[in-house]
């Protein structure tokens, strides 16, 4: 073996330690049940979208400036801006779609209302992909992954988050006795003897008597070795080729991120994943920079629904388009819009009887509204909506409501059955 060769198994072995899970390949490895159920993507609008410009709209030229010359458009029950690739989008996945408008954010913040749209919390709350990935993480190399640092991630030590490996190393991870195409370093069987020596020498080790870090360090390290198999799997259906061009075939930055994570799902080692785009907080030129910001993140989600189809896994996807902050009812003197309290989101699912419907109410003005719990109507003394609400429907979506990590970060507000399809409001354009 040459020199060079030597040290990039070194270096792919040492990568493969990094994650809980991964090893050198190994014939008699153990196998671990893959992860099988409802996956939570999140994909954050990063610097705050502009819910009149996209599921909330109002045909008012100071609002918007297509309200000079466009209705607003009608897809199934929804109403959205034609705006940017919008009709398009609404079209083809309004029977996927629960609009939640008039979210009161609380905070007119990126930082917090990042967090609270994440979370049901400004502070003091893990994001629900911590909650839902400590939930049913057993022994998952790669239970949830993130995309970096803009995305949310605040796990309170529930769930550690895995940053969303560059597309070589995520390969090298999957098998690290990988030399190219068609060539490994080492022979299997001679891998095999290596992992039952390490194996064994760890048990060894667990024999002793020792200091309760090191015995749990090491005990870490056998469980890997022992849960590796997994990362096989990965190998398995890790593709050529990363995508990086959109449907349309243009350069997009997201669907190589999105390409990844759907892999790593149908592999079964991924419970959750997030991920974020960025664009969106246009205090100047907002049309121009909104048009750009919402056609990368819609072909994003389009991207995502036909690749989860082509992958066999779009059945299993609960989808929650997110962002931060919500953007003013008007323009300020640079044709921007600046930070607003007041937002929405959109959950989306495939076959469900609670999608194609709106709910949730803002006024002419997008100013929040109260409203009633059972019939979702305007109710001067019913509820107000807010990011607890969201993040309570989505427990109920991915049936973790009354697990007791749930219970243990409980949601206290007034409840509100956002699921039943026999209620829903009209966006007042």
């Amino acid at each position: 073996m040459k020199r060079r060769d030597f040290v990039k198994l070194l270096g792919a072995a040492g990568a493969a330690g990094a994650l809980p899970g991964v090893s050198l390949r190994s014939a008699s490895a153990a196998e671990v049940e893959p992860f099988e159920g409802m996956v939570l993507v999140t994909l954050v609008a990063n610097g705050g979208w502009d819910h009149s410009s996209l599921c909330d709209p109002r045909e008012n030229p100071a609002i918007n400036h297509w309200a000079d010359t466009m209705p607003a458009g009608t897809a199934g029950n929804l109403r959205y801006a034609p705006f940017a690739e919008n009709a398009e989008f609404f079209d083809k996945y309004f029977d996927r779609m629960l609009v939640i408008n008039g979210i009161d954010l609380q905070t007119n913040g990126h930082s917090a209302a990042r967090l609270t749209q994440a979370s049901g919390a400004l502070s003091g709350y893990p994001v629900l992909n911590a909650i839902y990935g400590a939930i049913h993480n057993a022994g998952l190399p790669m239970p949830w992954l993130i995309d970096g640092s803009s995305t949310p991630s605040q796990d309170l030590g529930l769930q550690p988050v895995t940053r969303l490996p560059a597309t070589d190393l995520m390969r090298s991870l999957a098998n690290p006795n990988r030399r190219d195409g068609t060539r490994q370093f080492l022979r299997t069987a001679d891998i095999a003897i290596i992992e039952q020596y390490r194996q064994e020498r760890l048990q060894a080790l667990l024999q002793e008597n020792g200091m309760p870090y090191r015995d749990s360090q090491v005990a870490s390290q056998l469980d890997a070795r022992i849960n590796r198999g997994l990362m096989h799997r990965l190998d398995d259906v890790f593709p050529e080729t990363i995508d990086s061009l959109d449907l349309k075939g243009e350069s997009n930055s997201m669907i190589s991120r999105i390409h990844r994570m759907l892999v790593a799902i149908q592999a079964g080692i991924c419970v959750t994943a997030s991920a974020s785009s960025g664009g969106f907080d246009t205090h100047g030129n907002h049309d121009a920079g909104h048009t750009t910001a919402l056609t990368r993140f819609t072909r994003s989600v389009d991207y995502l629904w036909e690749k989860a189809e082509e992958l066999g896994i779009a059945d299993r996807i609960v989808l929650h388009l997110t962002s931060d902050v919500g953007r003013t009812p008007h323009y300020n003197s640079n044709n921007g819009k600046d930070h607003w309290s007041v937002g929405s989101s959109i959950v989306m699912m495939k076959n469900q009887p609670w999608t194609n419907r709106s709910v949730g109410m803002t006024d002419a003005t997008h100013r929040k509204l109260t409203i009633n719990p059972v019939t979702l109507e305007q109710d001067e003394l019913g509820v107000q909506l807010r990011t607890a609400h969201v993040q309570q429907t989505l427990r109920r979506i991915l049936g973790i409501e009354n697990d007791p990590l749930c219970q243990e970060f409980s949601i206290d507000v007034p409840d509100i059955d956002l699921l039943n399809p026999a209620y829903s409001n009209p966006v007042i354009v």
